[in-house]
């Protein structure tokens, strides 16, 4: 028997795949993302149940996990055939079993999201409003974004014509969906002028205020502004054009026709929930853009388009929590720690653990006056960055935290005694910390790379990681 899990010591699951692959083990217990990355073909598999546990608590396996897991069943060039078993724990679950064997996968989902790293880079590579948005508009994100619009469109021209035969809307020029089409553009065109004036009035502000605006500003609507002033005229010039030359534009009846439209209360409703869902839809992701830019020039990390300091360490990083980490870069945080202690506080910022067991970071830090100081203002910017998010209405991970926080500095510090250490320090599963590690790794190293930062601090970040990669740590990283 093999156990096969993300707790365990990555040199424990290596020694179960080459028992397994020789034959030696016969039954190992493993989660579904067994089956990324490693070879251990099964000849028969088992599902121990059709629900699985997530951070939310638990919920019904979808077909795509299913038969993914199922796939592990048959050895390639040894059986001609694999088996899956199916445990289930009530007759209920029969009917369930049964939809899912018969179901299609689930449809694949764009995971696609704007965080503060990708916009900072985005602003860094192109500068230009109209050509990031154009960028944000490729992703298969959006590309899915524009499927559901024309589901949303053709639902909509059907409803029109049912409810506009309905209340006697007939026409002897052109069908009603037209005139709304009419109608949605001009409003579009009103919506455009009314962007390029308050363009034009905050770039003359900009012009008049001078220097880099690091007083933090009101939250709210995001102040995003830059480009060219006449890239702007030219698409509202396109945009007319287009519209005169539609048959509605010059059309006698259209007047009319458009008092009829507003006195149709049904009509009116249903447009508006259409037209709402598809500019949701339609600008989905560059409001993300907006919302998250809006927060870096909160901050003075963005002005006039371009990138500060903090804006620039920023694009570099590859973490879930780049903005707090960049606050407290800047902050002054980790000036004048040791090694141990700079690994420590940085060890809050890495990945949410299973647990957030502080038993032994309070323990811990009852003797460390300031450290416990720095942690607490690490704390409080935590739960600044939090507040400004809420009020730009962006769900953006902030994760801040002390479980790794002593075992960090004890390992840090010199401590040989690995097993002693996760006893004492930790209390969880070692490969959870081992992991841990490896992210407090990754992020020293990130920060240590980067020109933005002091040279002291850089150099200190370079004596952590030095201790943190090493021993059980680093033999992890080589299987």
């Amino acid at each position: 028997m093999g156990l096969h899990h993300a707790g365990v010591l990555p040199a424990l699951k290596r020694l179960t795949e080459l028992l397994f692959e020789r034959g030696l083990v016969q039954v190992v217990f493993a989660t579904e993302t067994m089956s990324l990355g490693i070879h251990m073909p099964a000849k028969s598999v088992v599902i121990g149940g059709l629900r699985k546990r997530t951070d939310l608590g638990f919920r019904g396996l979808t077909v795509g996990e299913l038969f993914q897991m199922a796939g592990r069943a048959g050895r390639r060039g040894i059986d001609p055939e694999g088996t899956c078993l199916l445990a289930l724990d009530s007759a209920e679950a029969v009917e369930d079993a049964v939809r899912l064997v018969r179901g299609d996968p689930e449809p694949i989902d764009s995971q696609f999201r704007i965080g503060y790293s990708s916009a900072a880079l985005l602003i860094e590579m192109q500068r230009e409003s109209e050509a990031i948005r154009k960028t944000i508009e490729k992703s298969f994100g959006q590309f899915q974004n524009r499927r559901k619009i024309e589901v949303s469109r053709r639902e909509q021209e059907e409803l029109i014509r049912r409810l506009a035969d309905a209340e006697g809307m007939t026409s002897p020029c052109c069908p009603v969906s037209t005139l709304i089409e009419y109608r949605e553009r001009r409003a579009a065109i009103e919506q455009e002028r009314q962007r390029i004036g308050t363009l034009r009035v905050a770039t003359a502000r900009a012009g008049r205020g001078g220097g880099r605006g690091r007083g933090r500003r009101s939250a709210g609507s995001p102040t995003f502004f830059w480009g060219n002033y006449e890239e702007s005229r030219s698409k509202l010039d396109a945009m007319a054009l287009a519209l005169s030359q539609m048959p509605c534009h010059r059309c006698a009846e259209r007047s009319l026709r458009e008092r009829q439209l507003k006195q149709s209360r049904r009509l009116g409703q249903m447009l508006e929930r259409h037209h709402q869902t598809q500019q949701q839809l339609q600008n989905s992701y560059w409001e993300q853009f907006l919302r998250v830019v809006g927060i870096l020039q909160y901050f003075g990390y963005v002005d006039g388009g371009r990138l500060g300091a903090e804006g620039r360490l920023i694009a570099s990083l590859r973490h879930d929590n780049e903005l707090l980490v960049a606050r407290v870069a800047f902050s002054g945080l980790l000036t004048g720690l040791a090694p141990e202690e700079l690994a420590a506080l940085l060890s809050c910022l890495v990945e949410e653990p299973r647990t957030t067991e502080q038993a032994a970071a309070k323990l811990f830090l009852r003797d460390q006056t300031h450290l416990r100081r720095r942690v607490k203002t690490l704390e409080e910017l935590s739960l600044e960055v939090d507040r400004v998010q809420r009020s730009y209405q962006v769900e953006l991970p902030v994760s801040m935290h002390t479980t790794y926080l002593a075992a960090t500095h004890r390992w840090v510090s010199g401590e040989d005694d690995w097993l002693a250490l996760v006893e004492q320090s930790f209390g969880g599963h070692e490969g959870d910390l081992i992991r841990a590690f490896r992210r407090l790794i990754d992020l020293c190293r990130q920060l240590e790379e980067s020109p933005e930062l002091p040279a002291d601090l850089t150099r200190t970040l370079s004596r952590a990681t030095e201790m943190l990669d090493r021993g059980i740590v680093l033999e992890s990283a080589l299987i």
